[in-house]
């Protein structure tokens, strides 16, 4: 038997590095391949965050809009008087005043009501809220609308004729949660607009604007020769799950000061009150402070019909299109019991029936009723 010699240990060695070698080879291809993975990973997730934003509309150019993943952009428009108030509408497709789109335009379309001084809220410091409508005609959309308390626009000083342009830039992000299948489906926009005004034939004679200050007083006033006065504000503050923000749902103005959060459904049909509701820039991410906000006035005169055991409040309108109101609120909290403080100024335009003409205004404080009751 042959002896093993030192040349014979040294091979030895030479094989065990060698092994030990591949070995750690191996091990740190692993290792690299692992990095690799775990980067790869990272990277999806940067671009999974890119393309979100990607789909957001930038703001910085012409209005562009994202509806449930289409990406649009609106660069053409027009302004048209309505009943009290004048619409903006832009449009994917260009749209002349005596045009109807095409079933493959997109529309995006939202009010300027003439507010104080007829101004139309327009060159102010803040945004006005106004509800922005979204119409497709080949795509039934999960929501065709965005509340006022989220979508924004400002607005430049603008001549009230035809052939003039009314310039601005309108925002809004918006949530809606489909509850059957437990989708969301996101609703965004961001840009500048730019319309020409188209003619009126009335003349611009139906667009009536508000006084633009209220009185120093308390909120008082009348409508159809109901005298009023309030003692007591409550603030409804209801909260948007889908968008996770809080919004003055509407403002209650009562003659007694015995309405609470609980009671006032059965206080509301037992007596007259005044309600502003649908009030822009109330909510949201931004609630606006400090500036008019467009609203939707009410008063209620409790009627007794045959056969009812009781009274029940009858809502009447001020006559002379929606949004005969403006609101503006000094102090805006949303927490229940909060207290909240603004002034308010509604009256319905000139030459309306009796039963709807009325003229209120004055300033408030308010207890926020935070949800339904």
């Amino acid at each position: 038997k042959k002896k093993k010699g030192k040349d014979d240990d040294d091979k030895d060695d030479d094989k065990g590095k060698k092994k030990k070698s591949k070995d750690d080879d191996d091990k740190e291809a692993s290792d690299d391949d692992k990095g690799k993975k775990k980067k790869s990973k990272d990277d999806d997730d940067d671009k999974g965050k890119k393309k979100d934003d990607d789909d957001k509309p930038s703001g910085k150019g012409p209005f562009a809009a994202n509806i449930e993943g289409q990406a649009l952009e609106f660069k053409f428009g027009r302004a048209t008087v309505g009943y009290g108030d004048i619409q903006i509408t832009l449009s994917t497709e260009k749209l002349a005043c005596s045009d109807s789109p095409s079933d493959d335009a997109w529309q995006v379309s939202f009010e300027l009501y003439p507010g104080p001084g007829q101004k139309f809220f327009a060159g102010g410091k803040d945004p006005v809220g106004s509800t922005v409508y979204i119409n497709s005609q080949r795509l039934k959309l999960k929501s065709s609308f965005v509340q006022p308390y989220i979508a924004l626009a400002d607005v430049e000083d603008f001549k009230l004729a035809e052939g003039e342009h009314i310039k601005g830039k309108l925002d809004f992000d918006n949530k809606y949660t489909d509850y059957s299948t437990k989708k969301d489906f996101k609703y965004s926009g961001h840009g500048t607009f730019d319309v020409a005004i188209c003619k009126d034939w009335s003349g611009f004679k139906n667009l009536d604007g508000l006084a633009e200050d209220a009185d120093a007083g308390d909120v008082a006033g009348e409508f159809n020769s109901h005298k009023f006065k309030y003692k007591k504000a409550l603030i409804s503050v209801q909260h948007d799950t889908a968008n996770d923000v809080d919004y003055v749902d509407e403002v209650d103005f009562f003659q007694t000061d015995k309405v609470t959060c609980a009671n006032r459904y059965d206080t509301k049909n037992a007596e007259d009150y005044f309600m502003v509701r649908t009030i822009g820039g109330a909510g949201g991410p931004s609630p606006v402070v400090g500036s008019p906000q467009p609203a939707d006035p009410m008063f209620s005169i409790p009627e007794q019909k045959p056969g009812d055991k009781k009274p029940f409040g009858s809502w009447k309108m001020f006559g002379g299109g929606s949004h005969r109101a403006w609101v503006k609120f000094d102090k805006l909290k949303f927490g229940s019991g909060d207290t909240v403080t603004g002034s308010v100024y509604a009256d319905s335009a000139k030459g309306q029936k009796p039963d709807q003409t009325g003229k209120i205004t004055g300033t408030f404080t308010g207890t926020v009723c935070k949800g339904f009751f």
